[in-house]
């Protein structure tokens, strides 16, 4: 299952490389905060969340996608971060106007 959401992400073998682009990661209170830097015709289709020891995350928007004002919090879907581990974050971003990218981000917590 991970590696069929691996391609999705990220293309098949053969295909160019998928462009990305790093996010910032701050705490706001508590919660960690992947700072969107999406404008405003770009939105999310997928997300994955990839973490050293535990379980990640992985969901598909395609026919729902999400919007996400430029400054605002990336949503993180209720994933639980644990202390002492790290994480890697990734956005499959699409817009009309332009070709698909990744947001990715490291978390430490």
């Amino acid at each position: 299952m991970a590696m069929a959401i691996m391609f999705l992400l990220t293309g098949c073998p053969g295909d160019k490389l998928v462009p990305r682009e790093s996010a910032t990661v701050i705490m706001r209170g508590s919660n960690i905060c992947v700072v969107s830097p999406l404008e405003s015709h770009e939105h999310i289709t997928a997300i994955q969340i990839n973490s050293t020891h535990s379980n990640g995350l992985h969901k598909i928007f395609d026919s729902n996608p999400v919007y996400i004002a430029k400054g605002e919090c990336l949503p993180l879907f209720g994933y639980l971060f644990i202390p002492g581990e790290k994480y890697s974050v990734a956005y499959d971003i699409k817009s009309a106007d332009s070709e698909a990218h990744l947001i990715i981000a490291e978390v430490s917590r």
